[in-house]
């Protein structure tokens, strides 16, 4: 009987010990909440760039320059200066600095000062408006507050959105950071982000290209993955005008059900997949898969544009540039 007594007093202090750290927030008391209803105006924002732009259009005639990637939060990314492998990684800078569009997932910013910029002093995007939508965590309260570490998905331009819309995934991720506070805490959901741009076609006719940045859910089903892309889908399918659409869409699945899923969704709007091969690698590089992807619509591939930077050091994603034209 006392051996059961202690047995029982034991697990109790286990049971009791996660149950704490299940209720524990891993954000600040002090961050403020805000109901789901507002939440893509509280968290996500939209800052002019810090040099000059008096592009009021899209430039179209050298083509329309776009590099995809996942930064994975600047992990091993310091000064420029300071590049062990500034010579490989040379051509990617100037490929950033030359672009129209940068589709941006696993970004850092500020989130204690009044200004947005990015935590960092590697990549040269001071002349870009930067769009910012954090990774957002709901709380036990049901309320979304912004990821303290000012992490999220980011939609970089030359030229000034004129309409942009925001949206975040439903559920949030299943494994999110393993030990850093959200697999046995609250949770991180991804985002997409979305905005128009507007330019003059050969005509002098203004006309509008739509740009959309997803940043997709791990580890949830297909048909939960599927969130972000249905309402990005819905979205390319009202607009009248070019479409480049990109990101990180976690097409993890080893039966390949996801990027079925993907592809047929894609196909239907009249979107085409840029050709490019850039496998995330996974379990010390044994297992290879390919999460990021690029389309278009209502554009010209320029032959010859894409490039994967598949050596350099600075994610576990390869950066991908790729330039279109107007037809």
């Amino acid at each position: 009987m006392k051996a059961t007594q202690k047995l029982f007093s034991f697990s109790s202090i286990i049971f009791g010990a996660l149950l704490a750290i299940l209720v524990t927030p891993s954000f600040s008391q002090s961050t403020p909440s805000t109901s789901e209803d507002n939440l893509m105006e509280s968290l996500s924002f939209t800052e002019a760039p810090q040099g000059n732009s008096d592009s009021l259009f899209l430039e179209t005639e050298n083509g329309i320059k776009v590099v995809l990637w996942n930064l994975y939060r600047f992990n091993n990314m310091k000064k420029r200066s300071e590049d062990p492998h500034e010579s490989l990684n040379k051509e990617l800078i100037e490929k950033i600095e030359k672009a129209d569009f940068l589709l941006f997932q696993e970004l850092k910013w500020n989130v204690n000062t009044e200004g947005r910029r990015l935590i960092d002093e590697y990549l040269p995007v001071e002349d870009f408006f930067l769009m910012g939508n954090p990774y957002a965590i709901k709380s036990y309260s049901s309320h979304f507050v912004e990821n303290q570490k000012g992490l999220g998905t980011g939609l970089l331009s030359k030229t000034a959105p004129s309409t942009k819309w925001e949206k975040h995934s439903h559920k949030p991720e299943r494994t999110g950071d393993f030990l850093d506070g959200q697999l046995l805490g609250p949770r991180r959901h991804k985002n997409a982000l979305a905005a128009t741009y507007p330019y003059k076609d050969p005509s002098g006719e203004i006309k509008e290209i739509l740009v959309v940045n997803l940043h997709n859910l791990v580890s949830r089903s297909t048909h939960t993955q599927n969130f972000l892309i249905d309402w990005s889908i819905d979205l390319i399918s009202s607009h009248d005008g070019p479409v480049i659409f990109g990101g990180d869409f976690n097409t993890w699945s080893f039966i390949g059900t996801d990027i079925f899923a993907l592809l047929s969704r894609t196909k239907k709007v009249g979107l085409k997949q840029v050709p490019f091969h850039s496998p995330v690698r996974f379990m010390s590089g044994g297992v290879k898969l390919q999460l990021d992807h690029l389309f278009y619509k209502g554009l010209t591939l320029e032959e010859g544009s894409v490039r994967v930077f598949d050596k350099t050091k600075l994610s576990d994603h390869m950066p991908v540039s790729v330039t279109f034209k107007i037809p």
